[in-house]
């Protein structure tokens, strides 16, 4: 619902559910790489970014 309703008033969506879930968004920007492998029976992942200024992609 957050999201519909974000997306029809041109807002932000990500920033209406981490309010909604009382959260804080830990970057902004773009995911270039996931490596993902499973260590021990746990799933491990590397992840790399690139960060952007906000409201830029």
């Amino acid at each position: 619902m957050e999201l519909r309703e974000s997306r029809l008033s041109n807002g932000d969506p990500v920033g209406a559910i981490a309010n909604k879930l009382g959260t804080s968004l830990l970057f902004h920007g773009r995911l270039r790489d996931i490596d993902r492998r499973t260590v021990g029976g746990f799933a491990r992942s590397i992840v790399a970014h690139k960060q952007s200024e906000p409201g830029k992609s």
